[in-house]
């Protein structure tokens, strides 16, 4: 993991290559594009949340513009702003931008595709933080129900999705649930990454902070 000073160098690196590709290919050219997408990236890393959305934006409409909405690379920008817009609270925002992405992965992908399995569980805690919370375990079951298809219980995103379905859970007061889905993830994590992985520890705390009345 890159600190924050290298993180800061990568930056200033980046932003002199933006202006460079800017100058020479043109506002709208792919590479441009991809560098706009690289520094927002790094600023999310770094914790400018707020600056790197702004670029994320630049991206989204000129990749909807190029590519148009349903382009993979379009959809995947919209979900990663969409992500980061729940970070900083902007949930009104971040679930306006989800819904119609989750509608286009659908139509587009099948309801039961990989692609469509992220925007669900994105879309999912977005709805959790704002009360929905039946609407928001529906939609993360669903994330589950696609990831342990096609990817097995002992898999970083099935248990990702696991743990998240464990937070709804409790949320709506279903603790031994949660506490089910969570022994569930805290095995297959063990399988997956081992004892001492920061992930396995994680869950394991969370069980235990279940176990305390």
């Amino acid at each position: 993991m890159l600190n924050l000073g290298n993180l800061d160098a990568a930056a200033s690196l980046m932003e002199r290559a933006l202006v460079i590709r800017q100058e020479s290919l043109g506002q709208d050219h792919p590479d441009t594009i991809a560098s706009i997408d690289d520094i927002a990236v790094i600023l999310a890393e770094r914790g400018d949340l707020a600056t790197s959305i702004g670029h994320l934006r630049r991206v989204v409409a000129v990749k909807s513009r190029l590519l148009g909405g349903e382009h993979r690379s379009t959809l995947i920008t919209i979900e990663n702003m969409g992500w980061l817009l729940r970070q900083i609270g902007q949930l009104a925002e971040a679930q306006s931008l989800l819904e119609p992405a989750l509608a286009t992965r659908e139509r587009v992908y099948g309801s039961d595709s990989v692609e469509t399995a992220y925007t669900l569980l994105n879309l999912g805690m977005v709805l959790r933080e704002q009360g929905e919370l039946a609407r928001a375990r529906s939609l993360v079951e669903r994330s589950l129900t696609i990831r342990l298809e096609a990817f097995g219980p002992d898999h970083h995103r099935t248990i990702q999705s696991r743990q998240r379905l464990a937070e709804v859970m409790l949320d709506q007061g279903q603790r031994e649930a949660a506490k089910e889905q969570l022994v569930l993830a805290l095995e297959a994590s063990t399988r997956l990454l081992g004892s001492d992985h920061r992930l396995t520890k994680a869950i394991d705390v969370s069980l235990g902070a279940l176990a305390s009345p």
